[in-house]
C-alpha cells in the first residue's frame, strides 16, 4: 500500500468524512476526531474508543479505511499535522487533563530512534556526510526551539573540523551570508514544528542564492520540502508539553559518526584536543 501523506488537516478531514459515509460508526468516529483531532494526540486507540463509545477494533479498522495501516500509522500523522497549530499553552492544557501516561511517550520516542536505522543512509545522506567533509567553512541555520539543537551540532563538529559556525535570527552573520563564498560553504538547518517562517524565508533566499543546504525536518509535506531544499525526515515526538528532539539528537551524532570515518588524519587531531584538556584541567579528576 502507498504511504499516506495529507498536506493539512482539512485534507485529513476529507479523508474522514468519505470513510464515515460507510457506517454508522465510522461517522460517530469522524465528529469525534474532527472534533478533538487537537487531542488524539495524547490519547490511546483504547481511549478513544471508550469516548466514542465504539470498540477499539472498529478505531483501527476506520483508520484503515482511510488509508492508513491501522490507529498507530493514523496517529503518527495526525500528530505531525496538528503540531504546526499547537500552541503551547494547549499542549499544557492538553497534557494537564490527559490521560498520556510517561511509558506511551517514550515508547513513542523509542519507535522514532528505531526508524533511524532505514534513514541513514542513501544517496543525499551519503551527499551530505561528503559535502560535511569537504566544506570549507559550515554554517548551523536555524530558529527558535529548533535552533537548541545547533550547540550539540556544533560541538561535536568542533573535534572534527575547523570552521563551524551557528547562526541564528539574533545573531550577527544572520543577514551576512553575502560576504561568503558560496561554492566554499555548507549550510545545514535544523526545521521542526512549529516551523519559523523567519527560519524557512532565510533558506529560501540562501538557496536561490547558491548555497549548498541540508535540512533536517519532521514530514516529507514540511515547508523547506515544499521549498525544494535537500531536507531528511526525522521523526520527533510532539505528546508532551514541548517537543522530544533525542531522534534528531541521535541522528546528529551517528552522522557526524559516518563523518569522522572519511576525515584523514583525525586521530591525531582528537590526540591534541585531549593533550589540551589534560594540560589544562579542562575535566574534573
Amino acid at each position: 500500500m502507498e504511504k499516506i501523506e495529507y498536506s493539512n488537516i482539512e485534507e485529513l478531514f476529507h479523508a474522514m468524512a468519505k470513510a464515515a459515509s460507510e457506517s454508522a460508526t465510522y461517522k460517530k468516529l469522524a465528529f469525534y476526531l474532527e472534533k478533538e483531532y487537537r487531542k488524539i494526540i495524547f490519547m490511546t486507540a483504547e481511549e478513544v474508543a471508550k469516548n466514542c463509545g465504539v470498540s477499539q477494533g472498529s478505531v483501527s479498522r476506520f483508520c484503515m479505511v482511510m488509508g492508513f495501516k491501522g490507529y498507530s500509522d493514523f496517529y503518527k500523522h495526525l500528530q505531525k499535522i496538528v503540531t504546526e497549530e499547537l500552541t503551547a499553552p494547549q499542549r499544557y492544557q492538553y497534557t494537564k487533563s490527559g490521560e498520556k501516561k510517561i511509558d506511551d511517550i517514550l515508547l513513542k520516542e523509542t519507535d522514532n530512534i528505531r526508524e533511524l536505522t532505514t534513514i541513514l543512509g542513501g544517496e543525499l545522506y551519503e551527499k551530505m556526510v561528503d559535502d560535511i567533509v569537504a566544506a570549507e567553512k559550515i554554517f548551523l541555520v536555524s530558529a527558535r526551539m529548533s535552533a537548541t539543537l545547533l550547540p550539540y551540532m556544533k560541538y561535536l563538529l568542533d573535534k572534527l573540523r575547523d570552521q563551524v559556525e551557528i547562526v541564528t535570527p539574533d545573531s550577527n552573520g544572520w543577514n551576512r551570508f553575502y560576504l561568503e563564498d558560496q561554492e566554499r560553504t555548507l549550510i545545514i538547518s535544523t526545521c521542526f514544528p512549529r516551523y519559523s517562517k523567519a527560519l524557512v524565508n532565510k533558506l529560501i533566499e540562501l538557496k536561490e542564492e547558491g548555497f549548498r543546504i541540508y535540512a533536517m525536518t519532521d514530514r516529507r509535506v514540511s515547508p523547506t520540502i515544499q521549498a525544494e531544499i535537500p531536507s531528511i525526515v526525522i521523526p520527533i515526538t510532539t505528546t508532551s508539553i514541548f517537543d522530544l528532539y533525542s531522534t534528531p539528537m541521535a541522528f546528529i551524532n551517528l552522522t557526524l559518526r559516518d563523518v569522522s570515518k572519511k576525515i584523514p588524519d583525525l586521530d591525531k587531531r582528537l590526540e591534541k584536543i585531549e593533550n589540551y584538556d589534560n594540560k589544562y584541567g579542562v575535566f574534573y579528576r
